[in-house]
């Protein structure tokens, strides 16, 4: 099985931060930029059949870099919408449906920053949004007509335990001849990233205090899974030579 994360394009928060703007400066639920657009027009490009050859006739386990393309069989997508625009700009190149998936959200939740008060909790997008807005896009059950949200900030001790829940239902659903796609989000990829690897204790937090796996946007790893062999390989990270040096953020 292979699993490639791919983080989404910058954001309007990305931006915002890169500039070293203010925090209560930040959407709860930000968009693309016009860089991250351009982002997302190399990763298409990227992604792009780059042989004649059916998609189902790729050999990608003897392809380590994906140096003859991408077959992927799902794709799921965090709700939050600079993940669902990345996903969705991918999955038209592969006929897929796109798969939105909560689990994957980025940590914290859908938030806005408040001074000095509590921060101001809200829902997310709703499933009219999405149904509207990406026709047959597949909408996890939480998604309502209330959005998808709408609960206090994830605290740092749920984040790990939510990584490992999304790698245990990554392996215990997909079958090994699987090759899925989760866009999502450069924090969340760091406490995936080290549940996959076992680092350190699920009840301990620490991601940023000890380490970081850096992800730029649209940043891809490629995780290999020999369920035969019960190992896991670890074929590239963070790749993002498909992008020129101006995009790379």
């Amino acid at each position: 099985m292979q699993i490639y994360f791919i983080r989404h394009a910058q954001s309007e928060n990305n931006h915002l931060y890169d500039i070293g703007g203010p925090v209560d400066g930040r959407s709860e639920d930000p968009d693309l930029t016009p860089k991250g657009e351009k982002q997302l027009e190399a990763l298409r490009k990227f992604f792009s059949p780059s042989v004649d050859l059916p998609i189902n006739k790729l050999d990608t386990e003897k392809d380590p870099q994906n140096r003859l393309g991408f077959r992927f069989s799902h794709l799921y997508a965090s709700p939050m919408i600079r993940a669902v625009k990345t996903g969705w700009a991918v999955a038209s190149l592969f006929n897929l449906p796109l798969q939105l998936w909560i689990d994957i959200h980025e940590t914290g939740g859908i938030f806005l920053d408040n001074k000095d008060e509590d921060p101001i909790i809200l829902p997310g997008k709703n499933s009219n949004y999405f149904t509207k807005t990406f026709p047959g896009i597949l909408l996890d059950e939480g998604i309502t007509y209330q959005g998808w949200w709408n609960k206090p900030i994830e605290t740092r001790e749920e984040r790990p335990t939510r990584a490992k829940r999304v790698w245990d239902r990554i392996l215990s659903t997909h079958m090994p001849d699987d090759s899925i796609a989760l866009f999502s989000h450069g924090g969340f990829y760091n406490h995936l990233l080290t549940a996959v690897l076992g680092l350190y204790p699920l009840e301990t937090d620490y991601v940023k205090e000890k380490f970081f796996f850096e992800l730029n946007n649209t940043g891809i790893t490629r995780i290999d899974v020999d369920f035969e062999k019960e190992k896991v390989r670890i074929l590239y990270n963070n790749k993002v030579d498909f992008l020129p040096n101006d995009l790379i953020t």
